[in-house]
């Protein structure tokens, strides 16, 4: 199992419309200025603005760690890859046009690791050309591993971009998988 729905229902729509709000007034993120799909967020700044988001996690006893935005306006914007991270999992929130796309995962292949602007690293897959064998809704929150080999599949004529938030933690989540 690569990854788990979770349900919280005080996460609305409300929340993810003032977080594109918040969004909008940092051009260079939404727009992915950067040149990278995943960006760091101010934590101290997200968790004054959203208090409610840092308290989802508070049921499971976990402190957010974390904040990233994963911004994709185009298919090509997210290969087959997995994160160069400490943990084995993170929680991802949806925030803007994830209905109809996906979280596509391809098990344990060859990889090869890339260095990326900022001094961070990701490991691709060697070959290009698997075969998926799981997929998540993006729609709904999701636990995820994020050290498997997954991508974003984006639908060609899906509204852009598609945002989610995506929350590491001082513990890492993935104990979750066996207790929900």
């Amino acid at each position: 199992m690569y990854f788990k729905y979770l349900d919280f229902p005080e996460y609305t729509q409300d929340v993810q419309d003032r977080f594109v709000a918040y969004l909008k007034t940092a051009p260079d993120i939404y727009h992915r200025r950067l040149g990278v799909s995943l960006m760091l967020l101010g934590k101290e700044r997200i968790e004054e603005r959203f208090p409610e988001i840092r308290d989802l996690f508070k049921p499971y006893n976990l402190v957010p760690e974390k904040y990233m935005v994963f911004v994709v306006w185009k298919p090509t914007d997210c290969g087959i890859h997995a994160d160069d991270w400490p943990q084995v999992a993170r929680i991802n929130l949806p925030v803007l046009n994830c209905q109809g796309t996906r979280t596509l995962f391809y098990g344990d292949h060859e990889m090869i690791t890339v260095d990326r602007p900022g001094g961070s690293k990701v490991h691709l897959a060697k070959r290009q050309n698997l075969a998926p064998v799981e997929a998540a809704n993006s729609n709904r929150p999701l636990l995820l591993k994020v050290q498997t080999l997954h991508k974003v599949d984006l639908p060609q004529h899906n509204p852009v971009p598609r945002i989610t938030l995506s929350i590491s933690f001082e513990v890492d989540p993935a104990y979750l998988f066996d207790v929900l």
